[in-house]
């Protein structure tokens, strides 16, 4: 064959008296539609191996961008919940619609509770909270009713040990754009301690009142500024003064 290229012959047996028939081709043209669908076949299964290549890379980028993400968001969280728990403090989203709450994990911590990331019923909540201070289903009510946008309370929540904790808190009514039910958002505030130490002065103020008012003199206390600070009843007789010049803060 010229230039040594390759034939390919094929030989049909045929009935007498025909003999046999030969036919021969060249190679290339016997080979060249197999050779056709090989190279299609090949280049398909590169295009998808690229294509998951690209596929196995986007999303191992996207799941280290998730991990870092969350690894900044836990980091975030912990920072806020060690801040909350410094301040005795805790936050709390009320979902007024279905009667559910999610509480930071200082919420927990300020009630004495172990955390977790469930939400709290309504229920449960209704049920440390002191009957004579507030009615929790009233207010859930005027909320919903819009009544009310912004809350202001004192109230007393029952620790975890069963004493009482003096708790102010303060939401206001907030509503995404994704999510059309009302959620009542805000934070709990521990004031015991202040109302405690309230307690203490109004008893002491109120024995010194008392003392000063038994003493067989007349008594009179003046601030640096001149102010009147307190006065007995025998101050006010001897100089016959009427009840409007002994207020606290008149001048001398």
């Amino acid at each position: 064959t010229p230039a040594g290229e390759m034939l390919l012959a094929t030989v049909f047996n045929l009935q007498e008296p025909f003999g046999q028939l030969a036919v021969v081709q060249p190679m290339k043209d016997v080979l060249r539609d197999w050779n056709s669908q090989t190279r299609l076949t090949i280049t398909i299964f590169a295009l998808i191996g690229g294509v998951l290549a690209l596929l196995g890379t986007a999303v191992h980028w996207q799941s280290l961008r998730a991990r870092q993400a969350h690894r900044g968001y836990a980091r975030a969280q912990k920072r806020i919940d060690t801040a909350l728990a410094r301040g005795r403090s805790g936050l709390f989203d009320w979902d007024l619609a279905q009667g559910r709450l999610f509480w930071s994990h200082s919420m927990y911590e300020l009630l004495g509770l172990p955390p977790r990331d469930s939400l709290v019923s309504f229920g449960t909540f209704e049920a440390l909270i002191h009957p004579d201070d507030c009615d929790l289903y009233s207010l859930a009510n005027d909320l919903l009713k819009g009544k009310a946008k912004v809350i202001d309370r004192v109230l007393r929540v029952r620790h975890a040990d069963g004493s009482w904790l003096w708790l102010r808190m303060r939401a206001e009514i907030v509503t995404s754009d994704h999510e059309e039910r009302p959620h009542l958002i805000g934070i709990c505030v521990d004031i015991s301690e202040e109302r405690r130490l309230a307690e203490r002065t109004a008893t002491a103020d109120l024995r010194l009142r008392d003392a000063i008012e038994n003493i067989s003199e007349a008594f009179v206390l003046w601030d640096a500024d001149n102010k009147l600070v307190l006065c007995n009843s025998k101050f006010q007789q001897l100089y016959r003064l009427n009840d409007d010049a002994i207020q606290p803060g008149t001048s001398y």
